[in-house]
């Protein structure tokens, strides 16, 4: 693998898995306090996208021409 493809991953697996494992936590204090946790459970599906879109957005060199067609594929 290249350099970049390392960073890509490592951010990818940092935010996909080690959020998750932090937000847990704090979902079981939420749980024991009697808290509601529908927020927590929905935004924890999205991060699995957020690695990828972080991953494309900081590692990826960009041209103003290519600027303008990453963002629009978020649109």
């Amino acid at each position: 693998m290249k350099s970049i493809e390392k960073k890509r991953l490592w951010m990818f697996i940092a935010i996909a898995y080690g959020v998750t494992v932090l937000m847990s936590l704090l979902m079981i204090v939420g749980k024991n306090n009697g808290k509601d946790l529908t927020a927590f459970v929905n935004v924890q599906m999205a991060y699995p996208m957020c690695g990828v879109i972080l991953g494309k957005l900081f590692l990826e060199k960009k041209t103003k021409s290519s600027l303008w067609l990453d963002i629009s594929q978020f649109l």
